[in-house]
């Protein structure tokens, strides 16, 4: 099973280890990467932006009781889809452009960019020329393996995650 929280990562890489018998070198690279999120976190922590991860061009998004929004989570972003998480059990709801316009996220994370989805494309959708992040260009498209490659790059991730919000904080 994929890992659904940080230290799962961690046990994950720890199991690879123990079967690859490079148990050493696993805790060395666990140590550098909580060493490494934690002065990402530092240094970015961004408290009070209102953050919308698209996951999809169909408002598909992620709270912050996945994984993905837990990274949100600790730079001390709020996240948009947490009020509409009753929508849906999973953490995955599907949001409507409404609900989107009137929560008014101040940065927009595309996850969706490898498929063809761009600021560009995200800036002229009907009505959003009004939502704060597309007004100051606060729009980030995320490259394909870092947010989704629960390992190493996950220290690439918070770093990305952590660049962007503080553009706006």
């Amino acid at each position: 099973k994929a890992p659904t929280n940080i230290q799962g990562v961690y046990n994950e890489i720890g199991q690879l280890a123990t079967a690859t018998n490079h148990r050493t070198k696993a805790k060395k690279l666990v140590r550098n990467m909580q060493d490494k999120i934690a002065k990402t976190i530092r240094k970015y922590r961004a408290p009070n932006v209102r953050i919308f991860h698209e996951i999809d061009n169909t408002y598909y998004t992620a709270t912050s009781n996945t994984f993905i929004g837990k990274v949100y989570k600790d730079f001390g972003a709020v996240n948009i889809a947490d009020a509409a998480s009753g929508a849906d059990s999973s953490g995955y709801p599907q949001l409507s452009a409404e609900y989107l316009l009137k929560s008014d996220p101040q940065v927009i994370f595309l996850a969706d960019a490898q498929y063809g989805t761009t600021a560009e494309s995200v800036s002229k959708r009907a009505g959003w020329s009004q939502i704060s992040a597309v007004k100051n260009q606060k729009i980030v498209e995320l490259p394909a393996d870092i947010p989704s490659r629960w390992g190493p790059r996950l220290v690439d991730f918070y770093k990305l995650i952590g660049a962007a919000l503080a553009k706006v904080s």
